[in-house]
């Protein structure tokens, strides 16, 4: 939410496939597991590289803003890690595969599979009883935030799973904790996921005193668009109010993620062009990658580690507005999580 100072800001870009080279094992682990995942996809037919252009364009390139239901579903069932194939590459993090390095792998993985040598699969894993410790359940979620939206809880529980791991969020309760307990004040408990742009008179006096006064108050008062293409126009890489950058751009995702800047940007680390389809990150799906992505890639793992809540929330939202609320979400997930660890 605009508190008058730049939301959610980080630092250079990186491109997607970076992921491959970065230094965090979890993320390394994940991306070996989702590229093994090839092989049994191409040897089951799960996986129509046809269906992705990827034969005329040489990588595999899936329309990325396309979560479907069945995808998520099958990425968790236990008998079809086939299927996470397709989550891991909608995310972004099979960019830059060349096909051939596709069917090298798939042969090499069948040959494995036919002798029966060769060394454990590299294929992930979906058994509960293999689950990392911190994996986000239906029942820690209807405590945690009871009055979430069903469709927040179900991304959580599938795709908010896979990238908690991948970008080393769940490596340690404290780190989840904090991650949280941002991302529920920043959706009032998972129930938003896009900035309404509703004030009223008093509230733009006083939370934007430069913009406006009694006078030029009126023309706004009740027209959300307006109010958010003045409030955001010529910062975050937004153009002039006339632009409609302010509006377009306005805060969307678990992390409110405002501004034209950012929104290119995290087109280039995820790969999904929410630049020019910025209705997309109010997808909880969508939402999550750019949340976890917006997190690893601006090191709040560190601050996290070292329990900074207040260097956390300004990286988030420019200052330290709500992070009272911030600081209860995050101990609630940390008691909840505390119960997990002595569950046998």
């Amino acid at each position: 939410m605009p508190d008058g100072d730049a939301h959610t800001n980080a630092g250079a870009p990186r491109s997607a496939f970076d992921l491959i080279g970065a230094s965090l094992p979890t993320i390394l682990t994940s991306i070996l597991a989702a590229i093994g995942t090839i092989g049994v996809a191409f040897l089951t037919g799960v996986f129509d590289v046809r269906k992705t252009d990827a034969v005329n364009q040489g990588s595999i390139t899936l329309e990325k803003l396309k979560f479907s239901n069945d995808l998520i579903k099958n990425a968790l069932a236990s008998n079809n890690p086939g299927n996470s194939l397709l989550f891991y590459a909608d995310i972004g993090l099979l960019d830059g595969l060349t096909i051939a390095k596709v069917r090298e792998y798939a042969r090499a993985e069948n040959e494995r599979l036919t002798k029966g040598t060769g060394g454990p699969s590299v294929l992930p894993s979906f058994d509960k009883s293999t689950r990392p410790t911190f994996w986000l359940d239906r029942d820690f979620m209807s405590a945690f935030a009871p009055h979430a939206k069903p469709e927040v809880v179900d991304a959580l529980v599938s795709t908010g799973n896979y990238l908690l791991l991948g970008f080393g969020i769940d490596a340690s309760a404290q780190r989840l904790s904090l991650f949280l307990g941002q991302i529920a004040h920043e959706t009032a408990g998972f129930t938003i996921l896009e900035e309404a742009g509703s004030y009223s008179k008093e509230d733009l006096l006083r939370r934007f005193p430069k913009l406006f006064d009694e006078t030029t108050v009126a023309t706004y008062v009740n027209q959300p668009e307006k109010i958010l293409d003045l409030i955001y126009a010529n910062r975050m890489g937004n153009g002039p109010e006339s632009s409609g950058d302010g509006w377009k751009y306005r805060g969307r995702g678990f992390v409110q993620l405002t501004g034209r800047a950012n929104y290119e940007r995290f087109t280039k680390e995820t790969g999904v062009d929410i630049a020019t389809r910025p209705d997309s990150l109010s997808d909880p799906h969508v939402g999550l990658l750019v949340a976890a992505a917006f997190w690893y890639y601006t090191k709040l793992n560190d601050l996290a580690d070292a329990n900074d809540i207040s260097g956390i929330t300004r990286k988030i939202t420019g200052g330290l507005e709500g992070i009272e609320d911030r600081r209860k979400y995050s101990e609630a997930a940390q008691n909840l999580l505390a119960g997990k660890l002595k569950t046998p």
